[in-house]
């Protein structure tokens, strides 16, 4: 617990399908992220914020067309 990870500078950020998974991995290539375990289970979480324009789950949504949290995993 407590490891950086990060993306390879040599990732090819061209080669994630939307953009945003781009944002993300871009964001994972240039800063890293921190792993800890509050899951309970084989699972990964992105923590989100309050922005001026609102909660960021319910912008991503409203920006991108598909919501921030999907159970289906099959889903392009």
């Amino acid at each position: 617990m407590g490891a950086l990870l990060a993306l390879q500078p040599n990732f090819n950020l061209a080669q994630v399908q939307t953009e945003p998974a781009r944002i993300i991995a871009r964001a994972l290539k240039e800063y890293g992220a921190y792993t800890c375990d509050t899951a309970g289970w084989n699972a990964f979480y992105f923590s989100t914020e309050w922005s001026p324009n609102g909660r960021v789950i319910e912008e991503f949504q409203r920006v991108w067309g598909f919501p921030f949290v999907m159970e289906d995993l099959t889903h392009p």
